[in-house]
């Protein structure tokens, strides 16, 4: 399986943005969203909609967002990211990803005011916490550390019997 110990894990969910209804579900919560087209990325902000179209004001994509512009859908060690108290990167779970069509903004720059056609959006990811990847990456060490404990504590306890049931023979 692959799986590092003690590691937090995403996965990616696809949705689909049809229509204002579909928009608005997506993006409850005060979701950050990443608009991309072709190889760039970049924010989308003040999201409003209507029946046919996704408006807003194009801008960098901040620090703690740029990581994870990309990631494999079915990576063979999976798609972790760090959670400590010194590195938090789980602000990937608030993420939307909006790939658009090749060349549907002709201007896809900073500082922009957009408006994404429905029909323009070829792909709608999310990022969410694959929770049983995570939980399995904590439960499969505390399991193998209580096995090899208790695998010391049996042979030690089998090698005090038979030391205290041996009878020396000192040749007296």
């Amino acid at each position: 399986m692959g799986l590092n110990s003690c590691m937090y894990y995403f996965k990616t969910r696809k949705v689909e943005v049809t229509d204002r209804e579909s928009s608005q579900r997506v993006r409850q919560g005060g979701k950050y969203i990443i608009v991309h087209q072709g190889d760039s990325a970049l924010n989308l902000t003040s999201c409003i909609e209507d029946d046919s179209s996704l408006y807003g004001t194009l801008n960098p994509v901040s620090e703690d967002h740029m990581k994870y512009l990309t990631t494999s859908p079915n990576p063979p060690k999976g798609n972790r990211y760090r959670k400590n108290a010194g590195h938090n990167e789980s602000a990937l779970l608030d993420e939307i990803h909006i790939y658009l069509k090749p060349g549907t903004l002709t201007d896809f720059s900073c500082w922009k005011s957009v408006s994404i056609p429905y029909t323009s959006i070829v792909n709608v990811e999310l990022y969410v916490k694959d929770r049983a990847r995570t939980n399995l990456s904590w439960l499969v060490p505390g399991i193998g550390g209580g096995l090899i404990g208790g695998s010391i504590v049996i042979v030690t306890a089998v090698g005090l019997y038979q030391l205290s049931h041996m009878h020396l023979n000192i040749g007296l």
